[in-house]
């Protein structure tokens, strides 16, 4: 009986160790982006058997000011805080959470977006990345085609950014477009990360349509935003730059059509 206590204790021990795990993947991201210098930035997908963050735009850019150009007035400003902009997924709850960082004129805020699968065609294409062999799959998200290549070595359903549902942990990514690139760095599995598994917060939060109509319609916010800002002799020379004008176009946006819209 004593024999059996034992090898039951460690059973429990063993599996509550495996469900503690926590591992830290590191990526170089590239987002769509009307600047065609845009580079790559550090992100890193923090997990445990039930929760993923990925988190990138950590600190702030340092641009802001207000200076006189042809007639006009150039504006800059500041954006990022140290939590960075987020995307906390709870699989148990089957809730996503997004955190976008503070700037000087916005605050920062939270929104709840909709738990919405990937309809993935595995492939039989594999390939080796690092010390994984990945296997190869295509999915459709939000208007943009997704070639993923995902290792079952590491048996999670986890991916960089809103990429998921795979039966392993997905190493690289990228869209049709090459505009969105991801591809792994480092992976530390399991490691002896610290991290706190919590919906990220902010000062204010909303829904995804809100989201989605401040995105489209993000030049006319700013200028408005401005506009309370300024001293009225800049105040009236303040206009929307007219390469910016098609601000709706969501061609240099990460999602490009949302599950409402036809």
């Amino acid at each position: 009986m004593k024999n059996i206590i034992i090898i039951i204790s460690l059973l429990a021990y063993t599996i509550a160790n495996s469900q503690s795990k926590t591992g830290l993947i590191s990526y170089e991201v590239k987002f769509p982006s009307k600047n065609i210098n845009n580079g790559y930035k550090v992100a890193n997908l923090y997990f445990n058997d039930s929760t993923s963050v990925f988190i990138h735009s950590t600190g702030k850019t340092k641009n802001s000011g207000v200076q006189e150009k042809n007639g006009g007035v150039a504006i800059k400003f500041d954006y990022g805080d140290k939590q960075g902009q987020q995307v906390y997924r709870n699989f148990k709850q089957k809730s996503i959470k997004l955190r976008f960082p503070k700037s000087s004129l916005f605050s920062d805020f939270t929104v709840d977006d909709t738990w919405k699968s990937i309809n993935w065609q595995i492939e039989n294409d594999t390939k080796v990345i690092g010390k994984y062999k990945c296997q190869k799959a295509i999915g459709e998200f939000r208007g943009r085609t997704y070639t993923a290549w995902f290792t079952e070595e590491i048996p999670l359903p986890y991916g960089p950014w809103k990429l998921f549902g795979l039966p392993g942990l997905i190493i690289e990514a990228s869209d049709d477009t090459k505009m969105f690139q991801m591809k792994v760095t480092s992976i530390k599995y399991p490691c002896d990360c610290e991290y706190h598994f919590n919906p990220p917060t902010a000062e204010e939060s909303k829904t995804l349509k809100e989201l989605v109509d401040f995105s489209d319609n993000y030049d006319d916010h700013v200028l408005q935003r401005m506009r309370s800002k300024l001293p009225r002799n800049m105040r009236n020379k303040l206009r929307k730059n007219p390469n910016n004008s098609k601000s709706k176009s969501r061609m240099y946006r990460k999602e490009v059509k949302y599950e409402w819209e036809k």
